[in-house]
């Protein structure tokens, strides 16, 4: 893999006349690139906070006033929304699409909106309408790019400017193949990492920024990387309306050695292009941008943008056009304005700066709503497309190195449940879990769910095993139940500091049976018994009846009573904290 020098971008080559720059502002740093003719002449690269890297670009620009200076936005935050607008006259057209532009893209953001075409009965036109929202980092550089004494050539976004590059990698391949066509192209860019840019028929879908692999990282390993990368972005298209078995050409322009090692990994893609922004340059006519070994493609994108003789689109601020629109109001208002309704107008004024300041603070909160919505459908979709469910691993691991650490002692707990069976019972099901935060266990509440109030105060748990015992040698209910109480007894007994619940009997009592005990009294005489001593003891014996049947029986498998294996009953051990 080719080290990632950030010198390995300066002095590319040679140029002639027609100077112009363009200004990449990214997220890691920024880059400005100077273009001499169709050919680029050197680059230069300065960290990504406008304190610290606006020096460093001004000194170079003050030598050169006169050459044009354009700023493209590779950073992370960027909107893109296609929508349905009404079709109208030409008069109004345009006042449709700004409205739906404030809807599609709130706040005080550089937007701008996109002809995409009309639908077939041409009823309605299709816009894309983007935005760079004005976070601190991508202000400060928008301030210092509109005081450069250097000609300004507006706003642009490099994701969408750098469609047409993508485009014109697959032109001669999808020439002679129809359907949906997919595409998806990433570049390394110095500027922010992995910048993904996803197209359906030539036409803008959704663009990424994620991490870029690591300088020391070895190929296969950054491959591996990238083709996760390359997954999660197939989790959000497929929202978008991929379907397996539709075509989808994918680009990957990294430096040859990674290159390499991508040609050798699969990918869920009809054709894969594995190539070096050096390749693309010299394909398309470019010439020289970087190093034949340069991973990085912020120069190819800026002299992709640069050459062209017509951009996409052009971003401008809501407040630029409302000083266009009150430029409009101020030409024709002396043509109406009479002295009778001055009075009127201003208050009118007044009432609409009001609306207009609430409108603007309305429209705020709801870009913030757009950003968090989107971080959160990000991180839902990484969720959803990791393998196993985070809270079960979660769980899973706390268990694990609390077995690990001697925290959680099983063996203790195992001698435990030797000793209180004796070979009485033997366990079907055993299962353990750390109950720190878990209510007890309560016989009367099991089988259904408690509210908040009854979980309220409840002390906390080191650990909980739930049982399944089927208890051996037993022919009848009345045995089941005397084992039953014998080994709660024991257990309790064997396994000091534990609490042990019966949380099912071995003999259930079902709807159609009848719990029913006799009391028989052994006395020596006839009488009552003399004053001052206890009555002799009484022998209870307790038995299920069956209605139907007129025995003795047990309940089923499955809420204890006679299983395939015999009689079962489940108890819990649970292990509270030290206080």
């Amino acid at each position: 893999m080719a080290t990632r020098s950030l010198s390995s971008l300066l002095t590319l080559g040679l140029g002639g006349g027609g100077r112009r720059y363009v200004l990449t502002v990214g997220e890691e740093f920024t880059v400005l690139t100077l273009l001499s003719g169709a050919r680029v002449d050197n680059a230069w690269i300065v960290p990504a906070e406008p304190e610290e890297g606006t020096a460093e670009i001004r000194a170079v620009l003050q030598k050169d006033r006169k050459a044009p200076v354009t700023l493209l936005a590779d950073t992370f935050e960027q909107i893109y929304k296609e929508e349905a607008v009404p079709r109208v006259g030409r008069l109004d057209q345009g006042k449709v699409v700004r409205r739906h532009s404030a809807q599609a893209v709130p706040g005080d953001m550089w937007q701008g909106a996109l002809a995409q075409g009309q639908d077939p009965r041409g009823a309605k036109l299709f816009y894309l309408f983007c935005g760079l929202p004005r976070t601190d980092h991508v202000a400060g550089w928008v301030t210092f790019y509109e005081s450069l004494p250097n000609p300004r050539r507006g706003i642009h976004l490099l994701p969408l400017e750098s469609l047409a590059l993508m485009n014109a990698l697959f032109d001669a391949e999808a020439k002679s193949q129809g359907g949906v066509r997919w595409r998806i192209m990433t570049t390394m860019n110095v500027t922010g990492g992995l910048r993904q840019i996803v197209a359906k028929q030539g036409r803008m879908m959704l663009t990424r920024l994620t991490p870029a692999p690591p300088e020391d990282m070895e190929p296969h390993e950054a491959a591996a990387m990238m083709a996760r990368d390359f997954r999660q972005t197939l989790t959000y298209v497929k929202r978008m309306g991929y379907r397996e078995g539709d075509a989808l050409d994918l680009a990957l322009i990294v430096d040859p050695a990674l290159g390499e090692a991508l040609r050798t990994t699969q990918w869920d893609a009809q054709s894969v292009l594995v190539t070096t922004p050096h390749e693309v340059g010299r394909r398309l006519g470019l010439g020289s941008v970087g190093k034949a070994d340069q991973p990085f493609g912020d120069v190819l994108h800026a002299a992709w943008f640069a050459t062209r003789k017509a951009h996409t689109l052009a971003l401008v601020r809501p407040s630029e056009q409302k000083s266009d629109w009150h430029k409009q109001l101020e030409k024709a208002a002396p043509l109406a304005a009479v002295a009778a309704v001055g009075g009127v107008l201003y208050g009118s004024w007044m009432t609409g700066d009001g609306l207009w300041t609430t409108w603007d603070s309305i429209t705020r909160l709801g870009e913030r709503i757009t950003v968090a919505t989107s971080a959160r459908d990000a991180a839902q979709a990484e969720r959803d497309a990791l393998p196993y469910d985070p809270d079960v691993m979660r769980g899973t691991l706390a268990l694990a190195d609390e077995l690990q650490s001697g925290a959680l002692a099983v063996m203790p707990l195992v001698q435990a449940l030797a000793d209180g069976l004796r070979n009485r019972a033997y366990i079907r099901v055993f299962e353990l879990e750390n109950a720190a935060a878990a209510p007890p266990p309560d016989p009367l509440q099991a089988g259904r769910g408690g509210g908040d109030a009854a979980d309220a105060g409840r002390p906390t748990f080191a650990w909980r095993a739930d049982l399944d015992l089927v208890l051996i040698d037993v022919a009848t209910a009345e045995d089941a139940l005397a084992l039953g109480e014998k080994l709660l007894a024991d257990l309790r007994a064997a396994a000091p500091g534990v609490t042990v619940t019966l949380l099912r009997p071995p003999v259930a009592v079902l709807p159609d049976q009848t719990l029913v005990a006799r009391v028989a009294m052994d006395r020596q005489g006839t009488g009552t018994p003399t004053a001052g001593l206890a009555a002799p003891p009484a022998a209870v014996t307790t038995e299920v009846a069956d209605p139907g049947s007129g025995g003795s029986g047990g309940g089923g498998g499955g809420a204890g009573g006679t299983a395939a294996a015999g009689f079962t009953m489940r108890i819990a051990l649970v292990k509270e904290t030290a206080p």
